[in-house]
């Protein structure tokens, strides 16, 4: 079940490239988040996390269970080719449809397609879309001596906050963020992104 397993360059056959360390390290502890939805024992970025290795069965598959019931504040760098069924989790679990216990606030690393229909429906639930300024370089799995390497592609990280989502509630945000410390650009950023300094 690697599609639990976090990812960065589509351009391999696998899917279990991590965030790069010191990015995800600096958004973790910028944002107090709690659990890593979409991890491995390895690559976990956060206290707790649910992944295919986890000693509990029923941890998984964060796609199928009610994420507030694990965590408060989420961090998730999903497969690509499992992007929309993260999403579609995250966005249920906020707003209540998973059970009674809502996460407050989630982070996510994605690929900056808004194109798609998942990108679509975050901007809809008034998500802040920060694209990051250049590539990221990912973490290659352990058992890969791949050198690092960037994506093919620009990278966003999206910011759901519980109080906003819910169909076109508030408009999305949006901002230009640095590559290594995920930092906003510009001093016009919106206050999402500046407020958490």
């Amino acid at each position: 079940m690697t599609r639990h397993i976090r990812q960065g360059s589509k351009t391999g056959t696998r899917q279990e490239w991590g965030t790069p360390r010191a990015l995800g390290a600096a958004i973790v502890a910028r944002f107090g988040l709690d659990l890593d939805v979409a991890a491995s024992s390895t690559n976990t970025l956060c206290p707790r996390y649910l992944g295919p290795d986890h000693v509990d069965p029923r941890r998984h598959d964060a796609t199928t269970l009610p994420l507030g019931d694990f965590g408060e504040a989420l961090w998730c760098n999903p497969p690509f080719s499992a992007t929309a069924d993260f999403v579609r989790a995250i966005l249920q679990s906020m707003r209540g449809e998973r059970g009674p216990r809502r996460p407050h606030i989630a982070l996510m690393l994605l690929p900056a397609n808004l194109d798609t229909r998942w990108a679509r429906v975050l901007c809809e639930h008034g998500a802040h879309l920060g694209v990051f300024h250049g590539r990221l370089r990912f973490e290659p799995p352990a058992a890969d001596v791949e050198a690092h390497r960037g994506t093919a592609f620009p990278m966003m990280l999206v910011g759901l906050e519980a109080a906003r989502v819910g169909p076109f509630r508030l408009p999305p945000t949006f901002c230009l963020l640095d590559t290594a410390t995920a930092r906003p650009l510009s001093e016009l950023a919106p206050p999402f992104w500046t407020d958490r300094y």
